[in-house]
């Protein structure tokens, strides 16, 4: 489960998210706060995919990078996994691929 630690961060960069190789609405978001992405209808970014968890990730932005929190793949499994995202990097979600770069 992703827990919402960093929802109180100020952030002063907005990033760009797009979501391509599967459905997902929306497939491109502007963000400057802690986004979800996954399965679920809650999420910020849902992508209906059977490779795609309810709660899949969760994008957290700062100045330099997206600190990607990536529940494990195994549904149920209760760690999560923490990468930095860079500008011009790709990211798995399922079958889905997610890219960054910042918003001006």
């Amino acid at each position: 489960m992703i827990d919402d630690k960093t929802e109180d961060l100020a952030v002063l960069q907005r990033w760009v998210v797009v979501i391509t190789g599967a459905a997902a609405v929306p497939d491109t978001l502007v963000f400057a706060e802690p986004i979800v992405i996954g399965s679920d209808a809650a999420c910020d970014i849902v992508i209906d995919h059977a490779t795609v968890l309810p709660r899949h990730l969760r994008l957290v932005p700062n100045e330099e990078c997206v600190v990607v929190e990536e529940a494990g793949g195994q549904v149920g499994r209760s760690t999560t996994e923490e990468t930095k995202l860079l500008v011009g990097q790709e990211r798995g979600v399922g079958v889905a691929t997610l890219s960054i770069k910042r918003s001006f």
